[in-house]
Parts: C-alpha cells; structure tokens; sequence
C-alpha cells in the first residue's frame, strides 16, 4: 500500500468519486479502502458493482439523494445530504455526503466523502426530545416562568405572558429585565446577592405589568454562565395579589414557598398515542423510585404502577376519550420499585385531531403522601381532643357538684355552733367575764367568715358552669344593674361613676354583671381618704373582641403584687382593714378565663388602679 493510501485508510471519512453518465448511470470510479468499515464492502467490490450499496440506502433517502443529485447536476451546486443506510451487520446508520461536482465529455463527475454521523444524528435527537419535556413542564405550570439571556428575554410560558400583561412572547421580547421588576429595588438586589453566592435564590418582588401596574410575587431565580461567556437565568414567578387582597399574605407566603419547597415531588409526562412513546421527566421518575432514563416506559409499563386497588381508574382515561374531555384530575396510589405505596395527585390533559381521535396526553403528578398523613393526624388528633374534652366535662361536672355539696354540708355544723355560742352567750352572759364573752364574740366571728368562705367558694366553682348559655349582651344594661345594686354606698361614698359608650359583647349576662360588680365594688372599698371616689369605664374596640377598663383613683397597688391578687383567698390588707375573703378578683379572672379573654391591672401606689380585659364580639 502506497503512503498516500495509508494516510487516506486513516481518515474519518470515505472519499470517492462518482460519476453519472449522461444515460443516467452511474458508477464509483475510485473509492477509499475506508469504505469497508463505514459500508460493509470493500473499494474493488464498490467500484465494481455500485448497485451494491445503493441498494443499501433508504428508499425515501434514496428518493432526495437521487433529485439533490440532478439538480446538482444542471446546477454545479455542491452536495450535502444525510440518508440512512441499512448496514449489513450494525443496522440503520446515518452517512453524511458531501461532493462538489465537475462537467466533463462523457457527464458528471463527483469528488467527495462519507461520513458516520449516527451520534451527532441521536444527540439531536435528545435535544428535541429534552427541548419538549422542557416545553411540557412549563406549559403545563400555573407559574409563570421567564428564560433570560444577558438581561433580554428569549423564552416564557402563557403563565408569565399573562402575569406580566403581555399579548404575546414577541411582545414581551421587546422589553429589558427592568420593565418586569424593579432591578434596583432592595428585595430584588438581595434575590441577586444570594442567587451570585449560591446559584439559586428566591424571595418576594413586585412585579410590573405591561400598563405599569405593579403586583406582588414569590420570585424563584437559577443563574449560570454559558460556555459564550454569556448570563442565563431561569425565573419562576408566583402571583400572590389575591392573597395580599385577602388579608392572609403571610399564611399564603409560607404555603407558597411549602409547595416551592416540594417541587422536586412533581413530575410531568407525556404520551403520544401515535407513536406510543411515553417521556417521563427526571421528577416522574424519581416519584416512581426510579432512576431518570433508567428505563424505557410505554403506557402499559406506566399502568403497573398502580395500586390494585386503583387499577380502575385506568378506564377513566378511555371514558375521557369517548366523551372527548379536555383534561381529567384524580387521586390514586402507586407502588413504587422498591415497595413503597406512595399517594399521588394526577391532573392529565389530551389532545385530538380533526377526527376525535387522541394525539397526545401530557400529565403532572405530585406525591401527596405526607399530605394524607397530616390528615390521617389530624384526625386522631380531634378524637383524642374530643374524648379529653367530655372527660373535662365530666371531672367539672364532678366538681361542681363536690363543691356544691360540701359547701352545704360544712354550712350545717357551721350553723350548730355559731346557734350554740349565741345560746351560750345570752343564757349565761350573767354568769361569764369579759375574757369568755371576748372568746365567745371571736368564735362567732370565725364561723361567720368560714360561712362567707364557703359561700365565696360555691360562688368561685359555678363560674365555668358548663349549662350557662352564651348570648348577646348590652352592656349599658349591665352597667345600669350593677350601679343600681350599688347605689347606697355611691351616695355614702358621694362617688363618681363615669361611662362611655358601650358595645354588645358575647358572654353569660349574670356572670357579667358580677364582674362588673366585683371592679367597681372594690374601687369604692380601697378609696382614698384624700378624696372622694372617682370610677371611669371605657371600652377599645380591637379586631375580634373589645378592651374594657375601669380606672379608679384609689389607694392603688404595689407592682409586686399585681400577679397576687388574681389568686383565690389572697388579700393584701388586714381583715381589721378591710371586710371580704379575698376572693372578688379570683372570680373575675375566672369568669374573663371563661369568656376566652385575659385580664390584667395596671396601678401606681396613692393614685389609683387601671383593671383591664377583653370579652369577645361574637
């Protein structure tokens, strides 16, 4: 073999020359001995007997290279053409043919190559295939979602076409990233700052429409270099302006970026009943436990998946066929490679042709396993709520009658020896020093305070009285009752009651009343001796319930104690100071406690206390 010939073994291609006679036939003058690898025969064969691997290339192939090949021809233009070739041993390949033709006496003469180009043939390909699961994934999300490079926009979904205002992608192609948000905004800048360090970032924006209108979005951004040197980013948008509007921004805001945060659990796919080939994109894989391109799928591969127990709903789809549906969403459960049973949510949309007859299917699935926990939780959780709470119903129904029957049982005795000391002291007064009527006076005393305990103590447990019905309640009519009640001693007293305006609350009425009782009672007991009583009662309406004081000027009270008079039986003056058994501002907090309220004081020591507590509007 010549040097020459060497080097040409050696190429990556297969030069020729073909010549088309002028009555149409053709034949390979000279043919490189390359030729063997690339067609399957060798160059004497070739040259011999051409038919042999025209008979190889693909009829419809066959059909172009022979039109390219005259026009050529008339024309001196250069040839380049792919075709198929039915190889002998390795199946259909893809050659490339370039020739540049020549005119000589007897007809055309070619001078060209060959060339394997089957893996540049199936990598196109996959860009195709790839470039639709791409299209597939965002047409199909309610997100909109914008493709920028160097700052102009080269892509974006109907989501973000009609987000943003826009007529069309052209339209929006004419803009800059500032006509879609303010770039120089802080929000914006801090998305940019993370995005540079991480790759990725996402956060709240506001967003502007075509007619200058701006509205609030959750903003997902991917940024990378490509290999021009020029910068790519990705954005996803999530409109929000509804639940801004509806006063749940911060609720939406965290479920949003939950669902953004669970994007890896959704897949999408698409069938094409013609062809049958089913593409599943990397998350529809990963949902089915199976590695991205692991495996080829087919519509019956896909069907196995199923739960048995779901395996019905297959029919839906050939119901949705018949009744020529548009789209069809339901739930199901599949059974993953390695065993799980995952929950999942399908939403399916179908294409037809001008006959009905289906074209293409494109799905999105979400697994909502953890979902249906929370439910299944949820739901044990409220029977478990529900038996604690009859179990509470009962031990307060239980109390309530313990303290009802021992406060009458310990009232009797109380009776029998307070009736015994009186009989003792009259019958025998004559007879008894000052030291024993002293003793005498002090036990029925005692048994008078015990009796007023006990009774403050039944008054304490019927607080919370679970029969007492909830009902609307004016409380000017509450406040003209209790001043009524207590209009002795405001004369005696020469007291000052001031009331604003008073709303209708929700409540039990008399449990009411004696909370207003007890406040504007004890600020006519701890008075001032500086000055006359003066009462002030002032209502704040807040968003579910009203802020109610009573001010008073009286003595006032100690901050450390403001914690201390709230508890049963604790008193912070003498029973030689002041009557009573401690227990007034107990049952008041009880009964606020009882409305779902709170109830608190503020006070400063010789000028006066500030009580104040909420009660609900409904």
């Amino acid at each position: 073999m010549q040097p020459i010939e060497k080097m040409l073994q050696r190429l990556p291609v297969v030069l020729f020359q073909l010549q088309i006679f002028d009555n149409g036939q053709l034949a390979f003058p000279y043919i490189t001995e390359s030729a063997f690898a690339l067609l399957g025969y060798n160059a004497p064969e070739i040259v011999s007997n051409s038919s042999l691997i025209i008979s190889k290339i693909h009829k419809q192939d066959a059909f172009g290279l022979k039109r390219i090949f005259v026009s050529s021809a008339q024309t001196l233009s250069i040839v380049d053409f792919d075709l198929r070739y039915n190889h002998t041993e390795k199946g259909i390949i893809w050659i490339n043919i370039t020739a540049k033709p020549e005119r000589d006496e007897s007809g055309t003469i070619w001078y060209g190559s060959l060339k394997n180009v089957t893996k540049e043939k199936e990598m196109k390909s996959t860009v195709v295939e790839n470039e639709k699961k791409y299209r597939a994934t965002i047409e199909n999300s309610l997100n909109g979602f914008i493709i920028g490079k160097d700052g102009a926009v080269i892509d974006a979904n109907e989501a973000a076409i009609k987000m943003f205002g826009y007529d069309s992608l052209d339209d929006m192609k004419q803009k800059q990233r500032a006509d879609f948000f303010d770039d120089k905004s802080e929000e914006y800048l801090k998305i940019k700052r993370e995005r540079t360090i991480n790759g990725k970032a996402r956060g709240e924006v506001h967003g502007i429409k075509k007619n200058g209108d701006y509205f609030p979005c959750i903003m997902f951004s991917n940024f990378f270099i490509d290999a021009n040197g020029s910068s790519n980013t990705i954005n996803s948008f999530i409109d929000i302006s509804e639940e801004i509007e509806a006063n749940e921004k911060l609720i939406k805001i965290q479920q949003l970026l939950t669902q953004a945060e669970l994007l890896a659990e959704i897949g999408s796919s698409e069938l094409d009943y013609k062809t049958g080939k089913f593409l599943w994109s990397d998350g529809f894989y990963k949902i089915h436990g199976l590695q991205p391109n692991g495996q080829e799928i087919t519509n019956e591969i896909s069907e196995q998946f199923l739960h048995p127990d779901d395996r019905h709903k297959i029919k839906l789809m050939e119901e949705a066929f018949i009744e020529k549906k548009d789209h069809l969403e339901f739930d199901s459960k599949i059974i993953r490679t390695d065993g799980k049973i995952r929950d999942i949510s399908s939403y399916w949309k179908f294409t037809y042709d001008k006959e009905g007859n289906p074209l293409k299917m494109y799905g999105v699935v979400q697994d909502i396993t953890e979902k249906k926990e929370q439910e299944k939780e949820l739901k044990l959780l409220n029977h478990e709520l529900v038996l604690k709470a009859q179990k509470l119903i009962s031990y307060n129904n239980e109390l309530e009658r313990f303290a009802y029957v021992a406060s009458h049982d310990l009232q009797e005795p109380l009776r029998n020896i307070s009736g015994s000391l009186q009989l003792l002291k009259i019958k025998y007064q004559e007879q008894l020093d000052e030291r024993a009527i002293e003793f005498i006076n002090n036990s029925i005393d005692s048994s008078k305070r015990m009796k007023q305990l006990i009774i403050d103590l039944l008054e304490f447990s019927r607080v919370d009285s679970a029969h007492l019905e909830i009902k609307k309640v004016q409380l000017s009519d509450v406040i003209n009752e209790v001043l009524t009640t207590l209009s002795p001693i405001i004369k005696q007293e020469q007291a000052t009651i001031e009331v604003g305006q008073l709303p209708v609350v929700y409540g039990i009425r008399t449990q009411i009343v004696q909370l207003f009782q007890n406040l504007i009672g004890n600020a006519l007991k701890y008075k001032s001796n500086k000055r006359e009583p003066l009462v002030k009662i002032a209502v704040t309406e807040q968003e579910t319930e009203w802020k109610i004081t009573v001010r008073d000027n009286g003595l006032g009270i100690d901050a450390r104690y403001y914690d201390k008079i709230f508890v049963i039986f604790q008193r912070l003056h003498k029973k030689t100071e002041y009557n009573g058994t401690g227990i007034g501002l107990a049952i008041c907090k009880k009964i606020i406690e009882t409305h779902g309220g709170s109830i608190g004081v503020t006070s400063e020591v010789g000028v006066g206390s500030c009580f104040y507590f909420t009660l609900p509007k409904k």
